[in-house]
């Protein structure tokens, strides 16, 4: 996690200097518990935290002088903002991410143009006249069914 990301080295403001100092200080830990809850997903992860330290910017509860526990709420609105998003991906038809789409797709025509073209082959096999399968050879068949294979009904010729 890059903890210069929040804040500038320069922060001017006593609250940028504020919500620098609470993610060096609790977004480590914020981040190890939200990675935990959605099971690595790394840029989920840094999404919520991200919103959790805008929640606590906009809220201005970045010191602790009141009495208030900083952590656990931070704790209780990252976990709150992930049961949102789950909530939010459910209610809605499933995302399709990268290319694993198309690799399905791509898999199911495969499969549908190999029964494509075993039936087209085989209705040439059982197409060809005696003579032919004869003269073509034999071996060039040999994946066929053995009830379908159109040269079982060739009788062999003697030398």
């Amino acid at each position: 996690m890059n903890v210069t990301v929040i804040g500038s080295a320069g922060a001017v403001s006593p609250q940028e200097r504020a919500l620098r100092d609470l993610y060096l200080e609790h977004g480590p830990a914020v981040y190890a518990y939200v990675l935990r809850l959605l099971n690595g997903d790394t840029h989920r992860t840094e999404d919520i935290v991200q919103e959790t330290l805008l929640r606590c910017w906009t809220k201005q509860t970045l010191v602790d002088d009141e009495g208030m526990a900083v952590r656990p709420w931070m704790f209780r609105v990252a976990r709150n903002l992930v049961i949102d998003a789950h909530r939010a991906r459910t209610a809605r038809p499933a995302e399709v991410g990268g290319a694993t789409w198309l690799t399905e797709l791509a898999a199911e025509t495969d499969d549908i143009e190999r029964l494509l073209s075993s039936l087209v082959v085989t209705d040439a096999l059982e197409s060809l006249t005696p003579p032919t399968v004869t003269c073509c050879g034999r071996r060039s068949w040999r994946g066929a069914l053995p009830s379908r294979r159109p040269w079982r009904s060739v009788s062999r010729r003697a030398p």
